[in-house]
Parts: structure tokens; C-alpha cells; sequence
């Protein structure tokens, strides 16, 4: 989207034509009339939506001009794009088993405070304060996944896959533990934040049910992301707290580690470049027991999340490979990382700025005025990665443009009239 203001548009090649979107402008200004060998003004084909004409400029606003190859403001006025984030499809795919909610075990210590377990507060003993009560592991996944919705909702095209699905009970049966939504629950849109909290199930407490069809929900989702717009950079975060299960016949589908998830995001990454990134929830490092207990047996679950993370195309650094949060915290770091790392900082000026030195970058209302940094990793501002063309966001810039999904870039004069 283009707002201009004050001054008509003049092709410097001669061409009219309208690269993007709607341009409005007026023709003269305090500079008086435009020369008489310039073109005669014609009304823009539109393509976008109605332009918005701002500036104290004299002329006539209706007195339009198309766009050319390169955008070229004059004296008499400027011109503020609207520069739009690159799409970026993400799948919350996330663990609803009971397993999450149940009392007493899917119960954590969610801000460690209280690692002791004297039911007082580590953070001052010397207060002798209470430690806060426990809460459920969906109420802290709801809560940070709620957060980080709403942050990044101007900048994700975001979709919801629940596994087990909303249908589910603790019958020890496929079609009572294990079902899965196929399409998946909320569909992958932009500004979806509210559709997707709107179907996640309230933290109350011992209402969860079913097992972990991890697969099922894999495949689903994979299904879905591959459908939309292959242009698209596609991610999937997974999050569970148990051994994925559900995959065969029951009770060896409750017993049995299921490995076709495995088969599911490898594919997904080498068929779809759709990239895993996998999040556990209190995950040890130990083998589980052989007994009849409704868990996969046999199965050092740390180690298998730690190959999934290999596997889905993202792995951390160091040993461990995957996310594995111990606190609400940490889970929202984990969110956190994830979708900033999956949303770009780049764009390119479309179109091209006549003068790039003049241009200043504006986002979500903070001013960072004109390219002036040479040390993204120090700094917080811009910097042209092509001149006149592509440039990179760096620090609080590049954070402030994740949230807000745009940015203003303001193109001004130069030093001569190019009009």
C-alpha cells in the first residue's frame, strides 16, 4: 500500500504503469506548476485498495499520476509505503492428553519455586512465604500459548491441531483415546489468534482426557500446510509432555512406541520443507518400565525427542536438541525463539526508491529514521542489504517488526528534482 502525499509521480523512463497497488497524488504544490514539457496527468489503473492522499500541499488531489519502475517523490512532497512482513504459515500442534491435566500428576511446579518440595517459597526463605500453588501443564501451555498468539498475530498465518481432539476419553480403545481432527481444528489464516484460543480447551483441571496420537495429529497438520501457498515458509511446533503412542491395536497401541511419527516429520521437512521445531514439557532422560500401564514401554522418550528435533530440521545447539521447558518460563522462551526465529527481518522497497539515502523506516509507530547501522548484532535500527531495494531490520527494529507484521517506509526528496 502506497500513501503519498503532495506531489505527482513521473515515470523517469516515461512509462506510466502501476508496479503495486493504488497511487493518489496532486500535481502541483509549492513549487508551482510542473514544466510544460511535462507528460499530461492520467487517472491510475487501481489494483489495491483506496489510496489515502496526506501533506500540506497546494494542487488540485485529484490530479493523478501513474507509478513507474522506480518511485521518484520530488520536492513538493513524499510518500509513506506500507511494507508488509513475508507470509509464514505455523501449526500449533499441541498435546491435550490427560496426562496434561490430571491431578495429581499433570501438576508442576511451574514457576520452581519451591524445588525443595517444603511447600515453602525458594525465591526469599527467609520470609518464610508460601511457594505458589501448582498449576496443570495445559494451564501453562493455554497461557503461553495465548501470549504468543496475541503477539504475533499481525504476523502469522497460524492454524491449531489438537491431539488428542476435543472428542476424546479415557476409553482404552483407538476410537475413544486416539482420535484426531482431520482437516485440523482451526484453519491456517492471518490474524487467527482469537479462532484458535476460542478452541482451546479451559484449564480446569482433571477434564483432559485420551492418549497421545502424535502421528495422527503430525500427518494432519503436514496435510494442511502442504494445501496452502508453496511460496510460504511452513513450520510446525509440536509440544507434548509424553511418548507418542496410538499405533496399531489395542492395548499394544497404548504400549507401544509409536514410530511412524518419525516417518511423518522426515517427510514433511525432505517432500513439503515444512521444518519441526519440538518442544517437551518435564521430559527426563530415563527409560520407562515394561508394565501395563497405558504408556509406551521400553522407551527413553528424551532420546526420541531429541532425534524428532534432528529429524524436523531445527535443532538447538549442545546436547540436548529439542526445547525442554521446566517452567512456564521456560516453555515461553521456547514459543518465543521458535516464531522469531521463523519470521523474517528482511524486506525489499517495492518499489525501488529514487533516492535510498533519503529513506526513513518506521515501525509500529517508533521512528528509526535513516540506514545507519553496520553491526546488526550491536545495533538497533536498518541497513540497506542492496541499495535501494533490500534491507534488514537489526535489534529492537527487527523485534518491533515480528510483533507489528509491517513497517512504514517514508520515501523523501533528494537533492535534485527528478520530477
Amino acid at each position: 500500500m502506497w500513501v503519498l502525499a503532495g506531489c505527482a509521480l513521473r515515470d523517469p523512463l516515461g512509462d506510466a504503469t502501476d508496479s503495486q497497488g493504488t497511487a493518489s497524488t496532486s500535481d502541483a504544490a509549492t513549487t508551482g506548476s510542473p514544466t510544460s514539457d511535462a507528460p499530461p496527468t492520467t487517472s491510475p489503473t487501481t489494483t489495491g485498495p483506496s489510496p489515502t492522499t496526506t501533506g500540506p500541499t497546494g494542487g488540485d488531489p485529484t490530479d493523478s499520476a501513474s507509478v513507474g519502475e522506480t518511485f521518484c517523490p520530488c520536492s513538493c512532497g513524499e510518500a509513506i509505503v506500507d511494507v508488509r512482513i513475508a507470509p509464514v504459515d505455523v501449526v500449533f500442534v499441541l498435546d491435550k492428553s490427560g496426562s496434561m491435566d490430571n491431578v495429581p500428576g499433570g501438576f508442576w511446579d511451574h514457576d520452581a519455586d519451591d524445588l525443595d518440595l517444603d511447600g515453602q517459597s525458594d525465591f526469599d526463605p527467609e520470609q518464610n512465604m508460601p511457594a505458589t500453588p501448582e498449576v496443570s501443564r495445559w494451564e501453562s501451555l493455554r497461557r503461553v500459548a495465548e501470549g504468543t498468539l496475541n503477539t504475533f498475530d499481525r504476523s502469522l498465518n497460524a492454524g491449531l491441531s489438537l491431539f488428542p481432539s476435543r472428542d476424546a476419553t479415557n476409553a482404552f480403545t483407538l476410537e475413544g483415546a486416539c482420535p484426531v481432527e482431520v482437516p485440523i481444528e482451526v484453519a491456517i489464516e492471518p490474524n487467527h489468534a482469537q479462532a484458535i484460543l476460542e478452541v482451546l480447551p479451559p484449564a480446569t483441571g482433571g477434564k483432559l482426557a485420551g492418549g497421545t496420537p502424535a502421528s495422527l495429529a503430525i500427518a494432519a497438520t503436514v496435510s494442511a500446510l502442504a494445501a496452502g501457498d508453496p511460496a510460504h515458509a511452513r513450520h510446525i511446533i509440536y509440544v507434548t509432555d509424553g511418548a507418542a503412542q496410538c499405533n496399531g491395536d489395542a492395548p499394544e497401541a497404548f504400549e507401544t512406541y509409536d514410530e511412524t511419527l518419525h516417518d511423518q516429520v522426515v517427510q514433511a521437512l525432505a517432500v513439503d520443507t515444512i521444518t519441526s521445531h519440538i518442544i517437551g514439557i518435564e521430559i527426563e532422560d530415563v527409560t520407562s518400565p515394561v508394565v501395563l500401564d497405558g504408556q509406551p514401554d521400553a522407551v527413553n522418550n528424551h532420546d526420541r525427542l531429541n532425534e524428532l528435533a534432528t529429524q524436523g530440521g531445527a535443532p538447538r545447539s549442545g546436547p540436548e536438541k529439542f526445547f525442554n521447558a521446566n517452567t512456564e518460563e521456560q516453555l515461553r522462551a521456547a514459543f518465543e525463539e521458535i516464531v522469531r526465529d521463523a519470521l523474517p527481518c528482511t524486506v525489499v522497497l517495492e518499489p525501488p526508491p529514487h533516492f535510498p539515502d533519503t529513506v526513513e523506516i518506521r515501525v509500529n509507530d517508533v521512528d528509526y529514521g535513516k540506514a545507519s547501522v553496520t553491526d546488526c548484532a550491536a545495533e538497533s535500527g536498518w541497513r540497506y542489504l542492496e541499495p535501494g531495494r533490500s534491507i534488514e531490520l537489526c535489534g529492537t527494529a527487527c523485534l518491533d517488526f515480528q510483533s507489528a507484521g509491517s513497517l512504514d517506509a517514508q520515501y523523501r526528496c533528494g537533492d535534485s528534482d527528478c520530477c
